[in-house]
């Protein structure tokens, strides 16, 4: 008659233990909040640094840069959460015509190293001219309606690019680009990145290594260029009677429509397809090794 009462104490102890664990392991949250806006001239350009953060930024029709920072720290102790928010600082400074925002985790000899997770978030609204400069690890960047262009350069963070115009410049590892509604000047060079590019004007310059390059185009592309290595690439919905292709795949195989008259060439190491039009308008060029090469039309 013991043994069952015995059972139950046991159990009972056990719920008991593992709620008491999953209360400690509840992290706390703990976050500081800063706005700032800056009279925006002609000729001032924005300088981002990011850790851990992610960066928002959109436009609006006033003369005015608006900054918002949210810094968060997470522990399952609080007090400890709040004490190493006081080692993450921020910047936002003005010198000359650049404005420059960052954040940056500063120790002092005596202090002990931090035990929270850390998150920044930034959500600027700026002129749509507004020159830009983002470098970000560990993140995530949406970027959207601006008339100038951006230059991002990231490491593990992934880049959603959505009507911009002007130069494009950006420079990635380990993050994906998704980018919508791009036209002038765009340069890519990725590294274990997948890039998804639809709705293209002006010229594209691609270096890529190991990922995958999808491009989704429109007849006002002038230009695209991609050089790749263990990338594969799909170009999707071409205007036949817009494009002229020059396609190399050095070990890897290349698949172009019927419909198109592409010449091909097939060698030991080497598959090539071309397609050259008397009257063309764009010219797509792109070269991969190690990687495959697929051309399709999606009715």
């Amino acid at each position: 008659m013991n043994c069952p009462i015995k059972l139950f104490w046991c159990f009972s102890f056990v719920l008991l233990g593992v709620a008491g664990q999953a209360q400690e392991d509840i992290l706390q949250v703990v976050t500081k909040n800063i706005e700032k806006t800056i009279n925006y001239e002609e000729g001032y350009q924005l300088f981002i640094d990011g850790e851990k953060a992610d960066v928002q930024i959109e436009s609006w029709e006033k003369k005015k840069i608006s900054v918002s920072i949210a810094l968060t720290a997470k522990h399952a102790d609080r007090k400890i959460a709040e004490r190493d928010l006081e080692s993450m600082r921020y910047d936002i400074e003005v010198v000359g015509k650049k404005i420059y925002v960052r954040n940056q985790l500063v120790l002092k000899s005596d202090q002990p190293k931090p035990e929270s997770t850390f998150k920044a978030k930034y959500v600027f609204t700026v002129p749509a001219d507004c020159p830009i400069d983002l470098r970000n690890h560990f993140g995530k960047a949406e970027i959207s309606d601006l008339k100038r262009g951006i230059a991002v350069k990231s490491e593990f963070t992934e880049i959603l690019l959505n009507n911009i115009q002007g130069s494009i410049g950006v420079e990635t590892r380990f993050g994906d680009v998704d980018g919508k509604q791009l036209s002038g000047e765009m340069n890519i060079e990725s590294t274990r990145s997948d890039i998804t590019l639809t709705q293209l004007k002006g010229r594209v310059n691609i270096n890529a290594k190991y990922g995958k390059i999808k491009i989704d185009a429109q007849r006002s592309l002038v230009d695209l260029n991609i050089k790749a290595e263990k990338t594969d690439i799909l170009f999707m919905n071409p205007a036949t009677e817009t494009y002229s292709f020059d396609l190399a795949a050095y070990y890897g195989d290349i698949s172009v429509p019927e419909m198109m008259s592409f010449e091909i060439k097939e060698e030991k190491a080497l598959n090539k397809a071309e397609l050259n039009l008397p009257k063309q308008e764009a010219k797509v060029s792109i070269q991969t090794s190690f990687g495959n090469i697929v051309v399709l039309r999606v009715e």
